[in-house]
């Protein structure tokens, strides 16, 4: 295993990396949005 090996799947795990923390924003924008709709129903009831 030489050094190109070990940079592809270091950048491999970065891409891992950043997929992950970009699915886990859209989960709590969901979870935000879920959340102050459920409120906006609430109060205009």
């Amino acid at each position: 295993m030489d050094d190109k090996d070990v940079i592809t799947v270091f950048q491999h795990e970065s891409e891992l990396y950043r997929l992950e923390r970009f699915n886990k924003r859209i989960t709590a924008v969901c979870v935000i949005q879920t959340i102050l709709f459920f409120i906006y129903i609430v109060i205009s009831c």
